[in-house]
């Protein structure tokens, strides 16, 4: 008898924690004996229904997952999330899919304000580019929700999932009010939704609000957020999904969680509408294949191409590790000399990259106010306090890597400058790989509060130049020489000794008064 494997994983998982986040992505095959074990499991179930009498059904979701179970189960452990084979047919070309599993745990601080998230990681959006697939199909999003305090402090969740492609309330897909007055809620999303790996990391959010928590103070985080996803990766665009979902998303909830779809958009006002088509812009080369040529009165000869057919792409040419072109023997590339103006760039430089690491949730990437702004908003990732005359060292959460031949400067912001907060030495050396952290001083007489998340500084990057120090007997002369301090200032000598007289003056009116 002999047993077959099942495929191994693509791309191994990775796990990242640090503090109490902790996001884990998994690529892999598409396993057919587990979809065969399913559907021989599904047969078992129709021929058992058929010998005891019982009416068939249709088989949906609530049959391989019960919220409330799952609830009670994810106290002890994870959550069950639906197999991909479960949510997705088999196909034949498995060498252009693959099954993806992401999970991520966060521990979050939401009061008044509005948190706001990715739904996936940038790490995991790398891991994602890795696996060489364009499509991402979303089958079943889970969200777990826990309260981190006591229960039945009468606080109210809402968790918003957001394509931030469309504008307004067209951009909510899904929506849930979750009441937390029993610690921890669980529920499922089935968005049935197919788009580019790029538009997934960069559009589709979480944002989380919160009621109950003003008379919330001092505390690091009040809420564990947990959220998981099951989709297939693909090159093409028929990913097998199984399951028909009705009324745009299917919610699976447990109990005390309002599942509300988002808004439908009719079709009816664009109908009988004029469309306005504009002439193509595609442009196909072609090419004669006859020519017909005449010898005119005069001497001169006519020519006429005729029977256009499109043209041949020239094959880019290839080149070996000493950077010379390899000769191509079916195809000649044949050069043309064109004359180019100054400005015009033949080889495009490559574009410098200010990497960005981060160490903590709550570390934000720095970013340009504007365009034309010189510097990227520093913020910090933790809440301060700063006594009046004090000072203190601000962590960012970040460490960085500048471009070659380059440093980064910390620099202040004018609106904290004029507050009387000064920052301190602040040069990242090109080779230097640990946190990037702000000294500060308080010069006013006033208490300092800063939030996390607030750009009290901004990174600068400046070139610099190491030469190799050479020591010499003597220097070259200037016409300067020695002079020192303030010896450029036109008419110095005539005001220090305007300045020695009115001192003297003034000791002398000081003195007669006294007597």
């Amino acid at each position: 008898m002999t047993t077959r494997a099942d495929p191994p994983v693509a791309t191994n998982s990775r796990t990242n924690t640090e503090g109490v986040s902790l996001f884990e992505d998994q690529v892999r095959n598409y396993r057919q004996n587990q979809r065969r074990r399913y559907m021989a499991g599904r047969a078992l179930q129709r021929m058992a229904r058929r010998i005891t009498g019982r009416e068939p059904y249709e088989y949906t979701l609530e049959q391989q997952l019960d919220p409330q179970v799952q609830l009670r189960q994810s106290m002890q452990e994870r959550a069950a999330l639906v197999p991909a084979e479960v949510l997705y047919h088999s196909r034949r070309d498995d060498a252009h899919h693959s099954v993806y599993v992401h999970r991520s745990e966060e521990a979050i601080l939401v009061t008044t304000n509005q948190i706001d998230r990715s739904f996936i990681q940038e790490e995991s959006f790398h891991q994602l580019q890795r696996s060489r697939m364009r499509f991402i199909h979303m089958g079943i999003i889970q969200v777990r929700v826990q309260i981190l305090h006591r229960q039945e402090e009468g606080t109210l969740l809402l968790v918003v999932f957001r394509d931030n492609r469309w504008r307004g309330d067209q951009a909510i897909f899904a929506a849930m009010e979750i009441d937390l007055t029993h610690g921890s809620q669980l529920v499922y999303v089935i968005p049935d939704t197919m788009l580019t790996i790029s538009d997934f990391y960069q559009n589709i959010q979480i944002s989380i609000l919160a009621r109950g928590y003003e008379g919330w103070r001092n505390g690091e985080a009040n809420i564990l957020i947990t959220r998981g996803m099951v989709g297939r990766l693909s090159n093409t665009p028929n990913v097998g999904f199984a399951y028909e979902v009705q009324n745009v998303v299917d919610y699976l909830a447990s109990h005390g969680v309002r599942a509300l779809p988002g808004r439908r958009y009719s079709t009816s006002e664009f109908m009988g509408q004029n469309w306005i088509i504009r002439p193509s812009t595609i442009n196909i080369p072609l090419q004669p294949t006859e020519v017909t040529t005449n010898t005119l009165i005069d001497g001169r000869i006519s020519m006429q191409f005729e029977n256009y057919q499109t043209a041949r792409t020239a094959m880019q040419p290839e080149y070996n590790n000493a950077d010379q072109e390899i000769d191509n023997d079916e195809e000649r590339m044949h050069l043309v000399a064109v004359l180019v103006s100054e400005q015009d760039h033949l080889v495009a430089e490559p574009e410098e990259v200010l990497y960005i690491k981060k160490g903590s949730i709550t570390a934000q990437t720095p970013r340009r106010a504007s365009k034309g702004a010189a510097g990227y908003d520093l913020a910090i990732d933790k809440d301060y306090v700063i006594s009046p005359r004090g000072q203190e060292l601000l962590s960012t959460g970040i460490s960085i890597q500048v471009p070659e031949g380059t440093y980064a400067r910390i620099a202040a912001r004018s609106s904290y400058a004029f507050q009387g907060l000064i920052i301190g030495a602040g040069v990242v050396d090109s080779d230097f790989r640990g946190e990037v952290k702000i000294i500060v001083y308080n010069f006013s007489d006033n208490t300092l509060f800063l939030k996390a998340g607030e750009a009290v500084a901004q990174l600068i990057l400046e070139c610099y130049k190491t030469p190799m120090v050479m020591p010499v007997r003597e220097l070259n002369m200037t016409s300067r020489g020695e002079r020192g301090f303030v010896s450029t200032t036109p008419d110095k000598e005539q005001r220090i000794k305007i300045q020695k007289n009115e001192e003297m003056s003034y000791y002398k009116q000081g003195t007669k008064s006294s007597k």
